[in-house]
């Protein structure tokens, strides 16, 4: 999915050096995965939904090769918070547009049968 959208989205790969992976781990690499353009990412998120699901501020793999398998394991290393909008009034660069928050929630906030807070 991610090398589909090379247009927006961006990685950047670092090797993890030899001397912390562990005995059975023959190489290792952490992969930063970002979306890709400039000024703010709020555009990009408010078109395309699975953007908005599958790709959170904060998305770093790690994808490891181990001495028994021949195909590597990719596994997320850090998958932070979801893009989301902070609702109306609160963003600056944004005018015209009073349900654009809406389409950050997973399902319509009309449907919670419970609010939760802490």
């Amino acid at each position: 999915w991610i090398r589909s959208r090379a247009k927006c989205i961006k990685t950047s790969a670092k090797p993890i050096p030899s001397s912390i992976l562990g005995p059975k781990i023959t190489e290792g690499e952490i992969i930063d995965v970002r979306v890709s353009c400039r000024g703010p990412d709020d555009k990009l998120y408010d078109k395309d939904e699975q953007l908005r699901q599958r790709l959170p501020r904060g998305c770093t793999l790690i994808q490891c090769r181990l001495k028994d398998e021949g195909q590597p394991r990719l596994d997320f290393g850090l998958f932070a918070l979801r893009k989301f909008s902070g609702g109306l009034g609160d963003d600056d660069d944004r005018e015209n547009d009073n349900q654009a928050w809406l389409r950050y929630f997973l399902e319509h906030p009309r449907t919670a049968s419970q609010i939760i807070y802490t």
